[in-house]
């Protein structure tokens, strides 16, 4: 009998990085690659998203019993990081504001998280297919601006979390597919319990077995002076059901 397949999703706030104490310990813990990466941005803000996806993808290969610190990470030719010792270990990273996002399978996979309040129809009118503007244009922009913008980031989150599974990345031009009008081994997991954020990750499961996720929300803080991440479970992932998968 084949089992399912699995996927682990960490989402966190990277506020309490802000403080030096909890930054400058959390930072200690990264593998050398990883704090480099930190080192060469140049705003605190940025830093501290480096340094918060950076923590939660420790976690995350650490649950699948890799050495995060020993681990050797590369770079495909478009861009996206892999672990060229464990190819059945599939991972990517995603921040916006204070979020920090990351997913982890044996499936291809791809994650977005964005900062609800950005859409706009000559956003959407560049980035998306015909299918996805209708659906906006359908939608009440003006008695309804909550829903409106939540169903803008709906889509977004949708476009990027597949295109960084798929690998190709923003040279597939993004209007040139609707995220409601996919293949079904395209799989979205989405939620916007993390409040004023859409959270979206894309599974490409060309077998069809079932996936199995588990989602957690983490903390960073301090105790005796060591960074502790604190891991709370998360339903509120759920399996789109809108007929796109």
């Amino acid at each position: 009998m084949h089992q399912n397949h699995d996927c682990g999703i960490y989402s966190a706030d990277v506020s309490p990085l802000a403080a030096p104490a909890v930054f400058d310990a959390a930072l200690a813990q990264l593998p050398l690659w990883r704090r480099e990466k930190v080192d060469r941005l140049r705003f605190p803000e940025g830093k501290r998203l480096s340094l918060g996806a950076g923590l939660l993808l420790n976690m995350a290969l650490a649950q699948h019993h890799v050495d995060a610190l020993s681990a050797t990470v590369e770079t495909s030719p478009l861009g996206k990081p892999f672990l060229p010792d464990y190819p059945d270990i599939h991972f990517n990273l995603s921040h916006s504001e204070n979020r920090v996002l990351c997913v982890i399978s044996d499936l291809r996979c791809g994650c977005d998280v964005e900062r609800l309040g950005r859409g706009s129809f000559r956003l959407a009118r560049r980035f998306y297919a015909e299918e996805e503007q209708e659906r906006l244009t359908a939608a009440d922009e003006q008695t309804a601006p909550a829903e409106w913008q939540a169903l803008f980031a709906r889509i977004w989150t949708r476009k990027e979390s597949y295109l960084k599974a798929d690998g190709r990345g923003f040279s597939v031009p993004p209007a040139s597919f609707s995220v409601f009008s996919q293949p079904s081994e395209v799989v979205f997991l989405e939620s916007d319990a993390a409040q004023g954020y859409h959270q979206s990750v894309c599974l490409l499961n060309p077998d069809g077995r079932p996936p199995r996720w588990q989602a957690y929300t983490v903390q960073f803080h301090l105790s005796a002076g060591r960074p502790v991440l604190s891991c709370l479970e998360d339903p509120s992932f759920i399996l789109s059901g809108d007929g796109s998968v």
